[in-house]
């Protein structure tokens, strides 16, 4: 079989191998006939007078038998070389009849072919030059490059390999355009009259690499975190492979059913405002940012300045999922005050539920060389990344307590807390000398002697200041 030779070439091929068996197969029938009738051969011209034609009556003229016109001639029987020869015309005439038929059908499935192919040719050039042919073509052909793409970025690819992959691409699928539109995110934009976005990336500047930025977590391992129930406490636990798509499930404490174990006694028993930063609070112990619900074993009762502590450690990790270049592990541990006896409290019974400590850390995970991410064993623990000890937290205050602000013996950084001021603000009430103040009046006139002539901006929160203060006194927590 000649792979050159196109299909009609090998149909007419085959059709001459057949009738050519066909006139071999006739030719040996007739050699075989002849070998068995070569001694009979001359008796069949003169075979003998059979009796009745012996017997039959002759005319008046007793010359010739009767019935018989000598005018016309004889009937003669065709020998059997004749008719064998007749038969092998016959056969062959019928072979080359269907060879001539066969050769016009595929002559005809050919002409049929061919303008098929013409006719459909004509209309893709017709049908090729509008903005709908463009468009559809431009989603198969980026249907085929957002793969390669996804593959090459995972691991992080040169700047320079990158560009020669985008014009390779270019070429093979025949685009008016492929290129990365950005600097530190950017993005593969193919242009075929209409434009199309192929992958969003992020760029290191140090090491001049691109990486894919992920928004969907589909090659990433699953989610390994606490199933968190209502009516109980946690000691602890560790969140492993959080991503930006299980970040998003996260819930707002308002968002729960209930009161957590302990803040039904501070709604109970505890004036609290809302504006004050001592204020109590749910506090998440997996945040709302990477995926914490506002079931009670997430929440415990906390000051606000407690929660804010926090966030040291969940705006990174949270931040660095929003990336789309890592997923993150996040591990909490959780100590409680003992209930015991005591009095002042309902029941002269300590509440449960309010932590003595709380400790955080959390890390990264790399992903391995020549690895999708699909799979857990895909990444490798980085360690850990930040810890932060959260200790000698507050007893849950008694419903005698005023929680009370005695702004010439504070810390630097309860003033900063529960009035409101930065901490250069916070430095110079708590440094007050000499005769203390002991009116809101004269705490602003000393802070403004204090802070007379320091460069840069001047303070501009006074009155706010003052509003503060005032608010305290009003609570009937304001000391002197």
């Amino acid at each position: 079989r000649d792979p050159r030779k196109s299909p009609e070439d090998r149909a007419r091929q085959r059709d001459r191998a057949t009738v050519q068996l066909a006139l071999n197969r006739v030719r040996r029938q007739n050699r075989r006939r002849d070998d068995r009738d070569t001694d009979h051969s001359r008796e069949d011209n003169r075979r003998p007078l059979r009796d009745r034609d012996r017997t039959r009556p002759l005319d008046k003229d007793r010359t010739r038998p009767a019935g018989r016109d000598r005018t016309r001639p004889r009937d003669r029987r065709p020998s059997r070389d004749e008719e064998r020869r007749r038969r092998a015309d016959n056969d062959a005439r019928r072979v080359r009849d269907a060879y001539a038929r066969r050769r016009d059908r595929l002559r005809e499935q050919q002409r049929r072919r061919e303008e098929r192919r013409q006719r459909q040719r004509k209309e893709r050039r017709q049908t090729e030059g509008s903005s709908e042919s463009k468009a559809a073509r431009l989603r198969r052909i980026a249907a085929r490059i957002r793969p390669i793409e996804e593959r090459k970025l995972r691991p992080g690819m040169s700047v320079i390999v990158h560009r020669g992959l985008l014009a390779g691409l270019r070429r093979w699928f025949r685009l008016t355009s492929l290129f990365r539109d950005g600097a530190t995110n950017f993005e593969v934009v193919a242009t075929l009259n209409p434009a199309a976005q192929i992958a969003t990336g992020d760029h290191d500047a140090g090491t001049e690499t691109d990486y894919l930025h992920w928004r969907t977590d589909r090659a990433l391992p699953p989610v390994k975190a606490p199933d968190f129930q209502d009516g109980i406490l946690t000691s602890g636990f560790r969140a492993e492979y959080l991503n930006e798509k299980f970040a998003g499930l996260g819930q707002y404490a308002g968002q729960r059913t209930g009161e957590p174990i302990g803040f039904q006694y501070i709604v109970d028993h505890i004036p609290n405002n809302d504006n004050d930063s001592e204020r109590w609070s749910r506090t998440h112990l997996l945040a709302r940012e990477l995926g914490g619900s506002a079931k009670h074993q997430n929440l415990v009762p906390a000051r606000q300045y407690v929660n804010m502590a926090m966030r040291r450690t969940e705006a990174p990790a949270a931040a660095h999922i929003e990336s789309g270049q890592d997923i993150v592990w996040y591990d909490v541990r959780v100590q409680y005050h003992d209930p015991r006896p005591e009095t002042g409290y309902p029941g002269n019974q300590l509440p449960r539920g309010f932590p003595a400590s709380i400790t955080v850390s959390w890390g990264r995970y790399e992903l391995l060389p020549g690895k999708r991410g699909e799979k857990r064993k895909h990444w490798r623990d980085l360690g850990t990344a930040d810890t932060l000890p959260l200790t000698d937290l507050e007893e849950p205050p008694k419903p005698t307590d005023t929680n009370p602000f005695n702004i010439n013996k504070e810390t630097v950084e309860r003033i900063q807390r529960v009035l409101f001021v930065i901490p250069s603000v916070a430095e110079d009430i708590h440094g007050f000398t000499g005769v203390k103040p002991q009116t809101i009046d004269q705490v602003i006139e000393r802070l403004k002697a204090a802070r007379e002539g320091r460069p840069g901006h001047p303070f501009a929160g006074y009155e706010r200041l003052r509003k503060r203060l005032q608010e305290l006194k009003k609570e009937k927590r304001l000391l002197f």
